[in-house]
């Protein structure tokens, strides 16, 4: 192969990374931080950036170790174990050099980044490379351009997850059902590409690099595989102990103090990557203390106290807005597929006949950390008196039925049906009709009917109870804040 052709091939191979062979719209590497890091665009791109540096630095060092080490000694299959070990130790190193260099991307990142280690596109690269029979040069093209092909499917994903937010779907397909769809919709605009490269450049022909091997007999089959690891380990291990003391950040000790007052959740319903990212926010001054939802208002007292700016939060708790149970709503079909709310919504709008409510899977239940949720007789029952405001089973429930009221004696509308009345009572024994006989009847005008459907104003209601008695459905409940060592539902 002459300079040209070898020019050609280096290009040919960096298009065909980006376009027609994008390891997530064509292989769906990678679709975990795909769909969970492309909600905002600064995000988005972020990680993508770190993602090109770790699979071009990752190619860099496996693509050797394979063609010098693993190969000649017939030892491709420690190829997984090898090649994690290093893409950890890396990531690990490149978090060390952000921290140092870049704090802003770092807290940007927050807890992204270490998950760049689990990200399988960086270990699908590190292995397809070496299928390609691709010279050193064009796997590590290849590496970068799909790197590149990283950035711009998640740039792409984020403008258009960014556009949806923003739009008005049904409830149905709200969160993650309209996010698989424009996922789809987007790697199947790529296929337009198919052909592209090899109608420019012609079809280029590689040549597989040259290894001799050395067959090991005996004892030397075990010995060698092992003194390899350990020596790779201990080799890594040097490097990052160097690497983090040259690069080590003076800590702050406002931050570590703060740290240590958060709870630990990481549940990200601060607003920030993370207790990590909102403590060094508080320590800037950059955040507010009473964001911490699992933390409450003693954790907000507690660090406002600290920092000398006082500090309170309304406790939250979550309300499953449906009552749907066994007794009061049936099921369309019978689902038998992935047992999760998520891939159940997916098939013909979900198995209930309420478009709108609970299906009792319990991915709410996976999500709380707490024990707070649990599904009782086909629907999801919370019990306030564990219930820390996370919002994690809010934000795991594909229909969106669980809302954060404040932990208070107030009504609250189990139904989030927005049907007529009519199609309303042919489904569910108690769904609300809009009826409005309960927004008559409030004192403080709390209540609103809006699309069929009654919405509780929390900071107007004061827990008369005279809504609860006049709805006709039973839809409509007060919400009991028991003491902590007093068993209730809501």
């Amino acid at each position: 192969m002459d300079k040209n052709q070898f020019l050609v091939s280096l290009f040919s191979i960096f298009l065909s990374s980006i376009l027609t062979e994008n390891y997530i719209l064509s292989k769906f590497l990678g679709i975990c931080p795909f769909l969970g890091v492309s909600k905002k665009l600064d995000t988005a791109t972020g990680m993508s950036m770190a993602v090109i540096v770790v699979m071009f630095i990752s190619t860099a060092v496996t693509f050797p170790i394979d063609q010098y080490l693993l190969k000649p000694y017939n030892m491709e299959y420690m190829q997984v174990v090898v090649f994690i070990l290093i893409i950890a130790s890396l990531v690990q190193l490149i978090e060390t050099i952000l921290k140092k260099s870049m704090p802003a991307l770092y807290q940007a990142l927050g807890i992204y980044l270490p998950l760049i280690t689990t990200n399988c596109a960086v270990l699908g690269i590190t292995q397809l490379v070496l299928t390609k029979n691709e010279n050193y040069g064009q796997a590590l093209v290849n590496a970068f351009g799909s790197g590149v092909g990283f950035l711009v499917a998640m740039v792409i994903f984020a403008g258009v997850r960014e556009r949806t937010e923003r739009n008005d779907f049904p409830k149905f397909m709200q969160g993650l059902p309209i996010t698989l769809v424009s996922a789809s919709l987007v790697a199947a605009s790529f296929l337009g590409f198919a052909g592209m490269v090899d109608g420019m450049f012609g079809s280029v022909t590689l040549e597989a690099p040259k290894t001799s091997t050395i067959e090991l007999s005996g004892s030397m089959q075990i010995i060698i595989p092992v003194v390899t690891v350990c020596v790779l380990g201990i080799l890594f291990a040097l490097i990052l102990s160097v690497a983090s003391t040259i690069l080590a950040v003076p800590k702050d000790q406002k931050e570590e103090d703060i740290r240590a007052m958060l709870p630990g959740a990481n549940c990200g319903a601060c607003g920030f990557s993370g207790c990590d990212g909102y403590a060094a926010a508080l320590a800037q001054g950059e955040a507010k203390p009473g964001l911490c939802a699992p933390g409450g208002a003693i954790v907000a007292k507690a660090i406002g106290d600290y920092l000398g700016v006082g500090g309170s939060a309304d406790a939250q708790v979550a309300v499953v807005q449906c009552l749907g149970n066994d007794d009061n709503c049936t099921d369309k079909v019978v689902y038998e597929g992935i047992s999760t709310c998520a891939a159940a919504s997916l098939v013909s709008g979900g198995p209930t006949s309420c478009a709108y409510g609970c299906m009792g899977i319990g991915d709410c239940v996976n999500a709380c950390q707490y024990d707070a949720i649990q599904v009782c007789n086909g629907a999801a029952v919370v019990d306030v008196t564990r219930c820390v405001g996370c919002t994690m089973c809010a934000q795991a429930c594909p229909r969106h039925l669980i809302q954060m009221v404040p932990k208070k004696r107030q009504a609250v509308n189990r139904c989030s049906n927005c049907d007529k009345g009519a199609a309303t009572t042919k489904v569910c024994k108690v769904g609300c009709i809009g009826c409005g006989k309960c927004a008559k009847v409030c004192p403080k005008e709390a209540i609103t009917i809006e699309n069929f459907n009654a919405t509780v104003d929390p900071q107007k209601c004061v827990g008369c109870g005279l809504c609860t008695k006049e709805c006709p459905r039973g839809c409509l409940t007060m919400m009991l804040v028991p003491k902590a060592d007093t068993p209730a539902n809501t």
